[in-house]
């Protein structure tokens, strides 16, 4: 960019390097160039606006950028997203559903677009449509904390009190998983020869069918411990989950060396 300040390519990569770095300032000042080097460069409108509203809290800015990336492109699904978003902390909240409910039909897997048209609908008191966007989020990512907090709140407002209670249950459940994840991985981090650390770890991971890191936690695992047949019996199951049966018959079958008498395995 110092050779040819014109190419918006090299602006918007650099900001994505900037963003990468946390250099969240510098991010922004790459993306600005890039749309002022292209105007209808819809991937740095979309990349400015998610900095100034996500990373910097400038909730007018973004949404001044953001519909114009939306102007650009009418179906650009992340960037109707961030706006439904910044209409949202604006207390937009008509707007904010609007959008939202878009971004939801261009892109239905969107968990933050169902989240935030979720919590407007509670905002609004529409109880029975937020208790249904939760449900619908909550069968994409069963595992989304704050969509079960939500969930039971509607509930509780709806006066359903047993299936509140079950939701806030399930809430404090995956709360706690979640504080022993960011525990784990910390620890591990600094104490990478804990064998039990990483077996604990591996195991939180496939419960939460994070099928990619529990294989290489409980990869770690067995290199510290290889006599232990508890990490074979996790990392076969781990296997067999993600159809890799060759993988997860050669767990079991280590697991059969070392404990030849157990007819389940």
């Amino acid at each position: 960019v110092e050779l040819d300040g014109s190419i918006a390519d090299a602006h918007c990569i650099l900001g994505v390097i900037y963003k990468g770095a946390e250099e969240i300032h510098a991010a922004a000042e790459a993306f600005q160039r890039a749309t002022i080097a292209d105007e209808n460069y819809i991937e740095a409108y979309y990349e400015l606006g998610d900095v100034l509203l996500i990373h910097l809290g400038d909730t007018a800015q973004a949404t001044q950028v953001l519909q114009k990336a939306v102007a650009i492109d009418t179906d650009h699904a992340r960037a109707r997203t961030l706006l439904g978003i910044a209409y949202f902390r604006d207390n937009l909240t008509d707007a904010a559903i609007n959008e939202l409910q878009h971004a939801i039909k261009l892109n239905p897997t969107s968990q933050i677009a169902r989240y935030t048209l979720g919590t407007a609908f509670l905002q609004q008191e529409a109880w029975q449509v937020a208790i249904d966007t939760f449900k619908k989020l909550i069968e994409i990512e069963p595992f989304h904390a704050k969509a079960h907090f939500s969930l039971g709140t509607a509930y509780r407002r709806m006066g359903e009190t047993e299936a509140a209670q079950k939701s806030l249950q399930r809430f404090e459940v995956l709360s706690i998983e979640e504080e022993q994840l960011t525990h784990l991985k910390r620890f591990v981090r600094q104490n990478a020869t804990d064998a039990e650390a990483w077996y604990r770890l591996g195991r939180i991971q496939l419960k939460r069918q994070l099928w990619h890191e529990a294989t290489q936690s409980l990869e770690r695992y067995i290199t510290l411990a290889p006599q232990e047949t508890r990490g074979y019996e996790a990392l076969g199951y781990v296997h067999f989950q993600q159809q890799n049966y060759k993988q997860a018959a050669a767990m079991y079958q280590k697991v059969i060396q070392q404990k030849p008498n157990v007819a389940t395995y």
